[in-house]
């Protein structure tokens, strides 16, 4: 996002960066609960939860300062060195137990899941202009 030459390539690398970067909190969860035990895990996720509230009171105004003093485009360079240095963390660091495991993923739900939540996200958006023949069909998918 930072080598961004216009706001189409912005875009564009955003959404890039958004597709990995919704895995962050997940990731970050499993990545506790591997490691700590049933008695310190909730210690843990209590810690990981207070630390993104904190980040999202920093963050902007960091964010703002980075502007103000370098340019827009350090805001995604700044994220390069801790990136790897936690990459690297885990790498050396997280010792997962190998398990044999049967279960496959539910597509047939998952789906079913998208469908509905699209569904509804259109339906909710257009219910402003009134019902029509398009909301009485996304509520018979829903």
């Amino acid at each position: 996002c930072g080598i961004a030459q216009n706001m189409v390539e912005l875009i564009l690398f955003r959404v890039i960066q958004g597709l990995g970067s919704g895995a962050v909190q997940p990731v970050a969860v499993t990545i506790i609960a591997d490691l700590y035990t049933l008695e310190k895990r909730a210690k843990m996720l209590g810690l990981n939860s207070g630390f993104w509230g904190v980040a999202s009171v920093i963050a902007p105004l960091l964010g703002g300062f980075i502007v103000q003093h370098l340019s827009w485009h350090w805001i995604f360079y700044i994220n390069v060195p801790l990136g790897i240095i936690a990459f690297l963390l885990v790498i050396f660091f997280l010792k997962e137990k190998k398990t044999s495991s049967n279960s496959t993923l539910d597509l047939k739900g998952t789906t079913y899941l998208v469908i509905f939540l699209l569904a509804l996200m259109i339906f909710l958006q257009e219910l402003e202009d009134g019902l029509n023949l398009v909301l009485l069909g996304l509520v018979a998918i829903i």
